[in-house]
């Protein structure tokens, strides 16, 4: 019987020492798991506070484009009222040369008609 326990007890033993290694290597792994996410963890972190910068700074770039943007239509627009009112201002030029232009034409027949009359006196 005293075998029989001395068996026993080295038999458990036996599987406690097979169990603590198990559990040893368990734990091994689960503190090497445990490193490789804190690590994937902060390799995100990094990249998350990349990409934030990166968005502020593309929204700042944004602003700053519509705000070019917003000048050059204004621009666009002052350059577009100035054409219109440089194109009406020459048109009243030409409405003024034609206008002159048949005066001094009226002149001529008039003279010319004179210079008829004359002539024939």
């Amino acid at each position: 019987n005293y075998s029989s326990l001395t068996e026993n007890l080295k038999t458990l033993q036996a599987k406690d020492a097979e169990w603590r290694k198990s559990e040893n290597a368990t734990q091994d792994e689960m503190n090497k798991l445990t490193h490789e996410l804190e690590k994937s963890q902060k390799e995100l972190r990094s990249k998350i506070t990349a990409l934030e910068t990166q968005n502020t700074e593309l929204h700042t770039k944004d602003k700053n484009n519509e705000e070019i943007i917003t000048g050059l239509q204004e621009d666009l627009e002052r350059e577009c009222q100035e054409s219109k009112v440089l194109a009406d201002q020459i048109e009243t030029i030409r409405e003024e040369m034609r206008t002159q232009n048949s005066e001094m034409a009226a002149k001529v027949l008039l003279a010319s008609d004179r210079n008829t009359e004359l002539s024939a006196t």
